[in-house]
C-alpha cells in the first residue's frame, strides 16, 4: 500500500550529484529518445516559462480522464547519431526538469513525499488552484528542482492561463487542489487505479496528475515518431494530465498538419497533426 506523503528532504551532496553524472556521461540518445546523462559543468537550461498520458486508452469505452497508448520500438530504424550540441541541450533539459540519474527503468520504494514549500501564483486569474508535488522516494529526482518544473510549465504564458482564466499556486498542504505525482511505473498503476495503465501510461485522476516516471525519462514512441522531443513531451504530459483535472476532456485531431491540441492522446496516436505540449498552440 502506498504511505501518507512525507515532506521531501534533499539529501543529495553537490558532489554527489556531479560524481553521478559522470558516471552517466556516456550515455546517448538511441530510438527511444533517451537523454543523455547530464555534463555537470554545463549550466542548467530553465524550460520556457510554463505535457501525456492516459490508460489504455484507445479502448473508446475507456474513462475520458487519462493515459495514452501502444508503444513499438522499431529496432530495424537507424537513427543518425546526436550531435554533441543535441546531447547538451537535453542534458540541460533533463536537469532542469530534476532529473539526476538514469531515471527510466528506475524503481521507487511506493511511498511518496511531499515537496516542502509554498509560492504564489506568479498573476491574477479566474481561478487560481493549489497544487501540491510529490515525488516518489527511491527515484533519482531533485524533488525541490522537478517541482520549480512543474509549476513553471503550468504557468507558462503558452499554458492553460493563456487567457487570464486559471493560475497556479504551489503549496505543500494537504488540502490542496490537486498534485502533480511523479511516480515509477508500478506506482502509476496503483494511483491510477481504476484506470488500466500498464505501467505505461500517465493519468490524470483521484485528485492527481500522475507522470509515469519512464515517461518522464524518455518519452514514448508515437510522438517520438511524429517529430517530438523528449522536453516537448514532458511539457504535454504536464499539461495534459493536469488538463484532466481542471475538467478538460479528449479530443480529436481537426487538422492535419498543424500542432496537436494538447488533450489530443498523443501518447497513442496524433492522428496526423503535429507533436505539441502547449494549450495555446493546439
Amino acid at each position: 500500500m502506498l504511505s501518507r506523503p512525507r515532506f521531501f528532504l534533499r539529501s543529495a551532496s553537490i558532489a554527489a550529484l556531479a560524481l553521478c553524472a559522470a558516471t552517466a556521461a556516456s550515455a546517448h540518445t538511441g530510438i527511444s529518445g533517451r537523454e543523455a546523462a547530464v555534463d555537470p559543468s554545463a549550466p542548467p537550461h530553465a524550460p520556457a516559462p510554463f505535457a501525456d498520458g492516459e490508460t489504455d486508452t484507445d479502448d473508446p469505452t475507456a474513462d475520458d480522464s487519462t493515459q495514452d497508448g501502444p508503444t513499438s520500438l522499431l529496432a530495424s530504424i537507424r537513427l543518425p547519431a546526436p550531435t554533441e550540441a543535441d546531447l547538451l541541450r537535453l542534458s540541460e533539459d533533463a536537469y532542469a526538469a530534476g532529473i539526476r540519474g538514469d531515471l527510466e527503468g528506475a524503481t521507487g520504494d511506493g511511498d511518496l513525499t511531499v515537496v516542502p514549500g509554498t509560492e504564489d501564483a506568479p498573476r491574477e486569474a479566474g481561478t487560481t488552484y493549489q497544487v501540491r508535488v510529490e515525488v516518489e522516494d527511491g527515484l533519482p529526482v531533485d524533488g525541490e528542482t522537478f517541482a520549480d518544473y512543474a509549476l513553471s510549465v503550468l504557468n507558462d504564458e503558452r499554458g492553460w492561463g493563456h487567457d487570464g482564466s486559471v493560475a497556479f499556486a504551489r503549496t505543500d498542504s494537504e488540502d490542496a487542489d490537486f498534485a502533480v505525482t511523479l511516480a515509477s511505473p508500478e506506482t502509476s498503476i496503483d494511483l491510477c487505479t481504476p484506470l488500466d495503465v500498464g505501467g505505461i501510461y500517465s493519468c490524470g485522476r483521484n485528485g492527481r496528475a500522475v507522470l509515469n516516471s519512464d515517461r518522464f525519462a524518455a518519452a514514448i514512441e508515437p510522438f517520438l515518431e511524429a517529430g517530438g522531443d523528449v522536453p516537448q513531451y514532458r511539457e504535454y504530459l504536464v499539461n495534459h494530465e493536469v488538463g484532466h483535472l481542471i475538467g478538460h476532456a479528449h479530443v480529436d485531431c481537426q487538422d492535419p498538419g498543424e500542432p496537436a491540441p494538447v488533450m489530443v492522446q498523443q501518447s497513442i496516436d496524433l492522428q496526423g497533426c503535429t507533436p505539441n505540449g502547449w494549450p495555446v498552440d493546439g
